[in-house]
């Protein structure tokens, strides 16, 4: 009797264990997912700022101003998107950085933890069912 209760001692242990390990699953599963979107966005803005760039530069360059008065509100337009593409890849990378240092990493340590304790705890539980068993026979 007593290596059934310490068996199932064992197994509420093994449950709570799950439990805690799912909720940190989550947690990581959704600053992945954060990252994710963040990138995402990123590289949205890179694009849009690549072709807004290049419209900027062809304006100038179709439509020549021998005075110049359209042009340098184009040129600072053009200096304001290079600044905020320059701030982005930095964010980007800043982004690809932390996705490679922690979540995602943590994220499959936690998972590979958790499903090695549901094996234990599966093993255990099977235990527990063939003792009862023995002890009805009995």
């Amino acid at each position: 009797m007593k290596t059934l209760d310490k068996l199932s001692q064992k197994s509420l242990a093994l449950r709570y264990k799950l439990v805690q390990l799912d909720l940190q699953i989550n947690r990581l599963q959704g600053r992945v997912k954060e990252l994710e979107d963040e990138e995402h966005f990123c590289l949205a803005d890179l694009d849009f700022l690549k072709i807004y760039i290049k419209q900027l530069e062809q304006l100038i360059t179709e439509n020549p101003d021998p005075e110049h008065m359209y042009d340098r509100p184009i040129q600072k337009q053009i200096a304001q998107a290079r600044n905020k593409w320059n701030r982005t890849k930095i964010k980007l990378a800043e982004i690809q950085k932390r996705q490679q240092n922690t979540p995602g990493m943590k994220l499959l340590a936690k998972q590979f933890l958790r499903d090695q304790i549901q094996i234990q705890l599966d093993q255990i539980e099977a235990l527990i069912q063939q003792m009862e068993k023995k002890q009805r026979s009995l």
